[in-house]
């Protein structure tokens, strides 16, 4: 999986504030990977739990293992048995395939491990290269159907976890992205960007008549606009912007991106402590212009600031605007040092816990041309993450401990093999 190079954090952090800390975390790594060595057989496992889901599964699993034998830290044995397990079964194309299931999540595995691993891309990468092509031919034939009958979008049309923008960020991790049908994907996310046409109330075409559990919902009477990386127009955001980044441009991409801010401009709530962004927009909100929230709600990946502030950050970087990034960057500092935010994160997953605001936090310092507030916060995370950790049982990437050491492996170490571009923020 081609990575862009960056230097870890701890290179421009100064070494008190993270030497110590990255040093303790490595050593939880280590002990979380050694619990996850062995894959399971088919009838232990646990129920909800399946080998080609990244999420909750032995995708998530076997990058955990890539990534520390990729980078020295283990050996290949445990990442070889895991390959193994994913692969050993049938491909999954269905409506359900995407970057976080099926071919499309094997498909990232691979290219995690192909560049360490002689052989393994020859052999199995044409295959999964097919099955996620047509994954996404699927998905573009049904949300081009949406489109020409006007009908509003559901969220898994276009986002991280089943959508367009998550299948994005796998065709992004080819060699040569331009051969697979990137350009079609981000066209269409473009698309996603612009009002329906006739629509009287000039609504976001992200705008879904469903709830964001996908369903429909009183509590969500006329819809909402989400604004979530999982689910919502961050991720979408982010993916448009590290897509220009490395040159894969279509026709309106960077005023899509600009739409889409200027939309986080919008909602953008001050808060005691500073700038904060709602999960979602409602009818009701759009008639009051404010959220039903008077204060910020929780900061992580899937829903929150940290999400939304590496985004912006992201398609800072892209557009080449300085003022843009300083203000991502200083959102995430605050939030990050608020203790009321802090005290809505319960738990330590990478989803909507510690971890995954402990490695935004990492990449957004590194990212930084002044590194050292984002750096400084990471630390005093560590200590909650710890006391979390000991209710965790779940051995999964998203919500669990394979996800968690990765993040804490990530604050020694670099990542090497692009895994956190499955969260859409790398």
């Amino acid at each position: 999986m081609p990575v862009r190079e960056r230097s870890s954090v701890t290179s421009t952090a100064p070494a008190a504030q993270l030497s110590a800390a990255s040093g303790a975390a490595e050593q939880i790594a280590d002990r979380l990977a050694e619990e996850l060595a062995v894959p399971p057989r088919l009838d232990d496992r646990l129920p909800g739990w399946w080998p080609q889901s990244l999420a909750h599964g032995g995708v998530g699993i076997a990058l955990l293992h890539i990534e520390r034998a990729a980078s020295g830290r283990a050996s290949w044995g445990p990442a070889q048995h895991w390959l193994r397990f994913v692969t050993s079964g049938e491909l999954s194309i269905g409506t359900n395939a995407g970057l976080y299931f099926g071919a499309p999540a094997v498909e990232f595995m691979v290219h995690a491990a192909a560049p360490h691993l002689h052989g393994l891309a020859e052999h199995n990468l044409p295959t999964l290269q097919e099955a996620t092509d047509r994954v996404i031919g699927h998905r573009l034939e049904a949300a081009r159907h949406r489109l020409n009958v006007r009908r509003r979008p559901t969220l898994a049309e276009f986002d991280g976890i089943r959508g367009l923008a998550g299948l994005s960020a796998v065709l992004l991790c080819r060699a040569d992205p331009a051969t697979g049908p990137l350009d079609q994907a981000l066209a269409h996310l473009v698309a996603v960007t612009e009002p329906l046409m006739d629509d009287p109330d000039l609504l976001p075409g992200w705008w879904s008549d469903m709830a964001p559990d996908g369903t429909l919902s009183v509590e969500f009477t006329g819809g909402h606009a989400n604004t979530g990386m999982a689910h919502g127009i961050a991720g979408v955001l982010a993916v448009l912007a590290m897509a220009l980044q490395r040159g894969f441009a279509v026709t309106g991409q960077a005023t899509a991106i600009a739409r889409i801010l200027a939309w986080l401009d919008r909602w953008q709530q001050q808060g005691p402590a500073g700038p904060w962004w709602p999960y979602w927009i409602t009818r009701p909100m759009l008639r009051t212009s404010g959220p039903i929230e008077r204060r910020p709600q929780r900061p992580s990946w899937c829903y929150g600031t940290l999400g939304v502030a590496r985004a912006q950050q992201l398609a800072a970087m892209a557009l080449g605007d300085p003022h843009r990034r300083a203000h991502a960057e200083g959102a995430a500092a605050v939030a990050l040092s608020d203790p009321h935010q802090l005290r809505l994160i319960n738990d330590s997953s990478l989803c909507h816990g510690y971890a995954g605001v402990i490695h935004i936090a990492g990449l957004m310092a590194t990212d930084s041309p002044t590194p050292r507030t984002l750096a400084s916060t990471i630390a005093p995370l560590l200590e909650p993450l710890t006391r979390h950790l000991t209710n965790q049982q779940d051995p999964g990437w998203m919500e669990g401990k394979a996800g968690i050491a990765l993040a804490l492996h990530a604050l020694a170490v670099r990542p090497r093999t692009g895994w956190d571009r499955a969260l859409l923020i790398a």
